[in-house]
Order: C-alpha cells, then sequence, then structure tokens
C-alpha cells in the first residue's frame, strides 16, 4: 500500500488533501532547513543554542568528528534539512500533478529520488567508515568498522584512496549509459548516486593535496546538490509545460 493510500484509507483524506499535504510538508521543512541555514550565516551563537535546544549536545559534539566548527556544522544541518525537503518535493511531485492532472505519472520523479537518496548513502557513509574506522592520513591503511576489518590497497609509493572507487562506478556507469540500450535505469541510478557520494567523500582531499577534513569537501557537496536540484526542477517544469500542451 502506498502512503496516500493509507492517508486516504484509515483517515479519510481525500487525494487532493494528499497532495496539499505532500506540498506543505515539503515547503515547511524546506523553509525550516533554509532559514536555520541563514541563522547560522548571520547570527552564528544564536544558531547553535537553538540546535542544542531543539536536539541535543550530541548533535553538536559531531563537528569535533568532522574537524569543523559548530557554526559550520548547524549551517550543514540547515542545508540537508532543505535538501531532504526538496528531495520529498520530488519525490510527491508525480502524485501531486497526477491529482490536477490524469495524464501526468506519478512515477515520474522515482528516479530523481533514487539518485539523491543513493548520494547521500554513499557519502555519509563512506565518510563514517572512514572516520570511525580511524582511516585518516597517508600512514593508516588499516582499521575496523562494527568489528569488521577495513584494509585500504596500499602498493607501496602507490596508495588507493576510496576516492578512486567512486570514480571507477561513474566510469562504468557512463560507458553502460552511453554504449548500452538495455539496461536497468533503476540500477544505474543507485550505482551513480553511490559513486558520485563515495568520490566527493575525498574530493577535498584531492584538492588540498591531503586534508581529509577540509571544508572544500563540504562545499563541494553542497554545491552538487544544488545544481543537482536546479536541474530536476527546470527539468519537471518543461515536463509539466509538455504534459499541460
Amino acid at each position: 500500500m502506498k502512503v496516500h493510500e493509507a492517508f486516504e484509507d484509515y483517515l479519510g483524506m481525500s487525494k487532493r488533501a494528499v497532495a496539499v499535504l505532500y506540498r506543505a510538508v515539503a515547503l515547511t521543512g524546506f523553509s525550516a532547513g533554509l532559514s536555520l541555514a541563514v541563522i547560522a550565516l548571520l547570527v552564528p551563537d544564536t544558531a547553535v543554542v537553538a540546535v542544542r535546544y531543539l536536539a541535543t549536545d550530541t548533535a553538536l559534539a559531531l563537528a569535533d568528528d568532522l574537524r569543523v566548527s559548530q557554526r559550520f556544522l548547524v549551517l550543514l544541518y540547515g542545508f540537508l534539512l532543505s535538501a531532504v525537503a526538496a528531495a520529498f518535493y520530488l519525490f510527491t511531485k508525480g502524485f501531486v500533478a497526477s491529482v490536477k492532472h490524469d495524464g501526468v505519472s506519478a512515477e515520474q520523479v522515482g528516479l530523481r529520488f533514487v539518485v539523491f537518496v543513493s548520494f547521500v548513502v554513499g557519502f555519509v557513509g563512506a565518510r563514517t567508515v572512514v572516520v570511525a574506522a580511524g582511516l585518516v592520513g597517508e600512514e593508516t591503511t588499516s582499521g575496523s568498522f562494527l568489528g569488521l576489518p577495513i584494509h585500504q590497497l596500499d602498493f607501496g609509493a602507490v596508495h588507493i584512496h576510496h576516492y578512486f572507487y567512486g570514480f571507477l562506478t561513474l566510469a562504468v556507469i557512463g560507458w553502460i549509459a552511453v554504449f548500452r540500450d538495455n539496461y536497468s535505469k533503476r540500477l544505474v541510478a543507485v550505482l551513480y548516486g553511490l559513486g558520485m557520494g563515495v568520490f566527493l567523500d575525498e574530493v577535498g582531499m584531492l584538492l588540498t593535496e591531503g586534508a581529509y577534513f577540509s571544508r572544500s569537501t563540504y562545499f563541494a557537496v553542497v554545491l552538487f546538490v544544488a545544481v543537482f536540484f536546479v536541474a530536476l526542477y527546470w527539468d519537471l517544469k518543461d515536463r509539466d509545460k509538455e504534459t499541460e500542451g
């Protein structure tokens, strides 16, 4: 059973009411995240106090693990909340549009949501494993994560960082998309998102020649997601015009 069907069956809500609820949730989440980011930029102390009041000190303690200031972490939280809200909007846009226009498919944005979720999983997963296993620095090539041994390939002067696996995944996916016709778009979307997330986890290290916790990594991720959503917005806008036409 789909979510909107559960709302209809158990809460007695019409499809139009569910569509309004979806839009309200997306708008509220995006506005809250954007507001938090703006406050973190203009009044950082107030933003830190607000996060500590609404969440716990643990949410701010993550700043030490990521080697960033609490102000910068709050800024990331604000952006993440806005990004999740934007992803929710894209995921439900097909259903919302189908309520107004019978010709619009409720599944038209499914692959976009898959790419976004896969990207978040790839980036957050890679950073979690590296930090938890202590695999930071040129001299560290092994560690453990949840009791599992983690080893990085090291061939003397050649050290294989995990950005290479992300790059290799993107190269394979690009080859398949260009030269193959019979492939699963959903699988390609998953691998594309994962590959991009793993690659961008170490982009700061590449730009700064070794600083894994460089802020440029977070800026690159923010830039990628922002461009991603802008491109999707215009793509969906063009599709809506075609559907209405």
